[in-house]
């Protein structure tokens, strides 16, 4: 995204296991953003901020997180206060026996 004029940072946040908890948590911004990116009026494209949820593009991953991301009532206000939200997914692909590249899915939601 910083290579296409993107301005990001992480909105994730991990809380550790502490107390009675056995495992850490990631917590997503608003329920569903991973990264917040925002980009100013470039040539012919409009500005934009948008946040952007992260997952791998196998197993229906992607198809899973836009389900759940489309529920949240936060969505819908990010929506409507002007926001995006891209769902991007990662996977590593090439032809067998080759050197693997990752390859990047994006949904606009």
């Amino acid at each position: 995204m910083r290579e296409n004029g993107w301005t990001v940072c992480s909105v994730e946040k991990w809380i550790p296991p502490r107390g009675v908890m056995k495992f850490g948590v990631r917590i997503d911004a608003f329920g569903f953003g991973d990264l917040l990116a925002c980009r100013p009026a470039i040539a012919d494209l409009p500005p934009m901020i948008a946040l952007v949820q992260c997952t791998s593009d196998n197993g229906g991953n992607v198809a899973a997180h836009r389900t759940k991301i489309l529920a949240l009532p936060e969505f819908g206000i990010w929506k409507r206060a002007g926001g995006r939200v891209l769902l991007q997914g990662w996977a590593k692909k090439g032809p067998r026996g080759k050197k693997k590249y990752w390859i990047m899915r994006e949904i606009e939601l």
